[in-house]
């Protein structure tokens, strides 16, 4: 659009003799606005030449045109207006801007046009005529409508953290932001009937999917364009739903909601179809070329979201997998904390959401709390499993398993900073911690709140050296620890989990 605007301006600025513009000149405009009805008038308004692409957009042939008033194309009720721009173009003034008029076509009816227009001036610099390029809003406003939908529509990929809120969105926006009546996705169904199930859909208008059924196969189900784009991995346009024969069992539900077009894009993630966007107009004609090539990016990048929250969720299966095994690993070689991580992780969970955190960063907390021993798993089991308090040498050895336990899990690719709770679990508010004596917001959250959980779970139950004090000495000693070895918050947050009535794998005392 930039060099056709560059060229349209070197064209009229280059002409300075009062003469029409010449034929070769005229052609870079052709050229330039091909889509677009160029024309130019002399100084009484009278068009002197005009694009052949009058004929397609107004339906007159150009030489009708030539040799008559200008304004004599436009609604009687715009006269007023483009008037006001004419003696602003023959004071010598652009208007550069798309300013809107409705133009007369040959069979009666008006089209709104956008109107740009340029000054021709002799070489005194008197004007003598102008160049006036219009065209068709329709055609702005779909690939414009298109563009603000992809726009959108990638904010929404980028937020999204799971598949059905991903297309519930998807579908949602793409009416919003677009201004389309409706948009659904059919997922493929790999059955004897080869059935479109309808996955996701905006809430306006969705019971239209209550009187449909789609197929992807051959049959009459699989001729409309959900179906075929999906059979033939092509996207397919319906300017005019009414009039396509192979629409006819749906076109009765489609028009008691007046969509009058369609476009259907298959999706593909990794590289096989996943099913289909549904998109509906009102308006005919709405998906032209441009909107089509935009709304098929918009399909592509949803294909490509579709794959990077698969290849997500199938990464964080093999996490929780490794979380597991790694857990049972060390409280097979500690019969004293078995269940100890698992227990730590639901207090954790429960102190998160008291707190308000977010889905994801609680569900990062409960992978780190069952994992947060996990560098025991160097400590020697004469060490773990020694009936009498620990020596001075044994309680180092003992105090290594936040380091121990980061460097293991600095080999696994967490979505969530595990390694950092694990290494920061037993550093205090105070400073007064292991193993590098962090104060306050120095450690990490997630570290803080494991903290007052792994606390509470240990003092509350049997280790070799001593007895359980139980779960009021337990609390008692959080709650002492409040602002100094604990963080303040997390203390408040955990005490509004017990009053909630959080289960204790022991009686509270």
């Amino acid at each position: 659009m930039r060099a056709q605007e560059e060229e349209e301006a070197g064209v009229i600025e280059g002409q300075r003799s009062g003469d029409p513009v010449p034929p070769e000149r005229r052609s870079l405009l052709v050229a330039g606005f091909s889509s677009d009805v160029v024309y130019e008038t002399d100084k009484q308004g009278v068009i002197r030449w005009i694009t052949p692409s009058v004929l397609s957009v107004l339906g007159f042939a150009p030489d009708t045109l030539v040799g008559t008033q200008a304004r004599q194309l436009v609604h009687p009720d715009d006269l007023q207006m483009v008037n006001a721009l004419r003696a602003q173009v023959y004071g010598g003034a652009e208007v550069p801007e798309m300013t809107t008029t409705r133009f007369r076509t040959a069979a009666g009816s008006y089209r709104t046009m956008s109107v740009r227009a340029h000054p021709l001036m002799d070489e005194s610099g008197s004007v003598t005529g102008a160049v006036v390029a219009v065209r068709d809003t329709h055609e702005v406003n779909a690939a414009l409508r298109a563009l603000t939908t992809l726009s959108k529509a990638n904010g929404v990929m980028v937020r999204a953290t799971d598949e059905q809120t991903l297309l519930q969105s998807m579908c949602q926006t793409v009416t919003e932001a677009g201004g389309y009546a409706f948009a659904w996705y059919g997922r493929r169904v790999d059955d004897v009937n080869q059935s479109v199930l309808p996955v996701a859909w905006a809430e306006e208008h969705k019971h239209y999917l209550d009187s449909i059924e789609v197929s992807w196969g051959e049959g009459p189900l699989g001729l409309g364009p959900t179906g075929m784009s999906i059979r033939t991995r092509t996207t397919q346009v319906r300017n005019n739903l009414g009039a396509d024969p192979r629409y006819s069992p749906w076109v009765q539900a489609a028009g008691a909601y007046g969509f009058s077009c369609s476009i259907s894009m298959p999706v593909i993630v990794d590289g096989e179809v996943d099913g289909a966007l549904m998109v509906y107009s009102k308006l005919p004609g709405t998906f032209d070329h441009d909107a089509q090539l935009l709304m098929e990016d918009l399909a592509a990048d949803l294909g490509y979201g579709l794959a990077r929250l698969r290849d997500a969720r199938r990464l964080a299966l093999a996490l929780r997998n490794s979380i597991t095994m790694l857990s049972a690993a060390v409280e097979s070689r500690d019969p004293y904390t078995a269940g100890h991580q698992g227990q730590v992780a639901k207090i954790a969970s429960a102190i998160g959401l008291e707190m308000g955190l977010d889905e994801d960063l609680v569900e990062g907390l409960a992978m780190g709390s069952s994992v947060h021993d996990i560098g025991k798993i160097a400590v020697p089991h004469a060490i773990l499993n020694k009936p009498g308090r620990p020596t001075a040498e044994e309680w180092a050895v003992l105090r290594s398993h936040p380091q121990v336990g980061r460097d293991i899990a600095g080999e696994f690719p967490w979505p969530w900073p595990i390694a950092e709770m694990i290494y920061q679990h037993h550093e205090r508010m105070d400073g007064s911690g292991y193993p590098r004596g962090l104060v306050g917001e120095q450690i990490l959250l997630e570290a803080r709140i494991i903290a007052v959980a792994d606390t509470v779970d240990a003092i509350a139950h049997d280790r070799p050296y001593r007895k359980a004090p139980g779960l009021q000495v337990a609390f008692e000693v959080i709650r002492q620890g409040r602002g100094t070895l604990f963080d303040a918050e997390v203390v408040d947050a955990f005490f509004g989990v017990v009053r909630s009535g959080f289960v204790f794998p022991i009686a509270v005392d």
